[in-house]
């Protein structure tokens, strides 16, 4: 009896080792995204990744927002050049913490800094809205929190020729301009490098291609 429970704990190592290297031998990854695979079954090709990098704090999204200099421009405060600047065609629903439960909503009057900081700064939108901060705008970025603009080899700049940054009520850019014109394209007619743009609809023109629509 003895010898027959020694023979099967064996048989069952065996078998368990025989599985486990089957199961870490290299797989045969796919080579192109799952929609697009026509054969069955389909090979494992996907990853979780976070990415905790600098860039993760841009208040913009795509390195040509500063290479095409739009951060001192109208294109820094539109979603057709500035990928995640607010676009009003979309609903943004409230993130959820750790435990998947939602954060409590913004006040307006009173947002914070940075929403998932309890320590952070209140802001009143309609009133201290500020597309970006840096170490060198004004106020710049509070003690404590990252620059949410910043270039590889100095800090962003406001401008005395391009679009005021200062504090001022939240608002976002509509372009009305012609067909012609691609915003984003870095182009010498480029709308997202405009500087001038118009408070109501009779005020655009040639040279008034955007209207800034208070939030």
């Amino acid at each position: 009896m003895k010898r027959s429970a020694r023979a099967l704990g064996i048989t069952l190592i065996a078998l368990a080792l025989t599985f486990a290297a089957a199961y870490a031998a290299a797989t045969s990854l796919a080579q192109a995204p799952l929609a697009f695979l026509q054969v069955s079954p389909v090979k494992p090709n996907i990853l979780f990744i976070l990415d905790d990098s600098g860039s993760m704090q841009w208040t913009h999204l795509g390195d040509e927002v500063l290479v095409q200099q739009y951060e001192n421009r109208v294109g820094y405060r539109s979603s057709l050049c500035n990928k995640i600047y607010y676009d009003p065609a979309v609903r943004y629903p409230v993130p959820v913490d750790a435990d998947g439960k939602p954060y409590p909503d913004a006040r307006f009057n009173a947002a914070r800094y940075d929403g998932f900081r309890t320590d952070s700064p209140l802001i009143d939108l309609g009133r201290d809205f500020m597309a970006w901060r840096s170490l060198s705008s004004v106020p710049a970025t509070p003690a404590g929190f990252t620059p949410d603009c910043w270039r590889a080899l100095a800090q962003c700049s406001p401008e005395p020729t391009g679009l005021p940054l200062r504090p001022e009520a939240a608002h976002y850019f509509v372009y009305r301009g012609s067909a012609a014109a691609v915003p984003g394209d870095n182009g010498a007619d480029d709308p997202c490098k405009d500087t001038r743009y118009a408070d109501s609809e009779s005020g655009i023109d040639s040279e008034r291609r955007w209207l800034r629509v208070i939030v």
